[in-house]
């Protein structure tokens, strides 16, 4: 189930999310998954929202590793489905982008659980970089690259060749470096999408010049 954009349009995330414990009081869990992912993409609790997501995601990971799961991907979420991811690591391997497997540097920003990033490790890519802001994301990832890395042969353990980041891409602190190939799937919607903050009142009487002074002196900016 996933609700028609245009009945949204208009609307401010923050007041749906704020609507939203009062339309469900008695059972918060008939909100389906989707919809809640969307009210979080449209408010700015797109950090809280992964990161508990993100939580209850590596513990049933780890349960179905622990129990000897045949797949224990298999319940990994993968942004608009795993038929589309894998067309686009089809589309990496392709000659279409020229990127050269052995050498080519690829970033996967907003890796989530870093899927992603072990299919393409597992498609011949031997430099994949998958970045998150989310800590528990990048948890999760290590967790995926480590089943990943189980299953193959021994020789290859020591030189893998995908790391994960704990990275926020809005104030990075990535090192300068040539990338040859950058993915996305559903990050730059989520800027998109976040609210900006409320700005202050306008004051027709401040002096000029008043509110760049007061952000300096509130640490709000400029070099030190």
């Amino acid at each position: 189930y996933m609700p028609d954009l245009g009945d949204l349009a208009g609307w401010r995330g923050a007041d749906l999310l704020a609507d939203l414990p009062a339309a469900h009081e008695d059972d918060a869990e008939e909100v389906p998954e989707e919809v809640a992912m969307l009210l979080s993409m449209l408010g700015n609790e797109h950090a809280a929202y992964w990161g508990s997501r993100y939580v209850k995601e590596l513990a049933l990971v780890r349960t179905a590793m622990n129990s000897g799961s045949a797949d224990p991907m298999e319940g990994l979420f993968v942004w608009f489905g795993k038929m589309a991811m894998l067309r686009a690591c089809q589309t990496m391997s392709s000659n279409e982008l020229a990127l050269q497997p052995e050498s080519s540097v690829v970033l996967d920003l907003g890796c989530g659980n870093g899927f992603m990033c072990e299919v393409l490790h597992a498609m011949g890519f031997k430099k994949v970089i998958g970045v998150d802001y989310s800590p528990h994301a990048i948890r999760l990832a290590q967790t995926v690259q480590a089943h990943f890395i189980s299953q193959a042969p021994e020789e290859a353990h020591a030189q893998w060749g995908s790391s994960y980041l704990v990275d926020d891409i809005l104030a990075t602190r990535i090192p300068r470096q040539t990338v040859h190939c950058i993915h996305d799937s559903g990050t730059f919607d989520s800027i998109a999408m976040t609210l900006p903050p409320t700005p202050a009142p306008f004051d027709p009487f401040a002096p000029p010049g008043a509110a760049a002074a007061a952000a300096l002196a509130g640490g709000g900016g400029g070099a030190q």
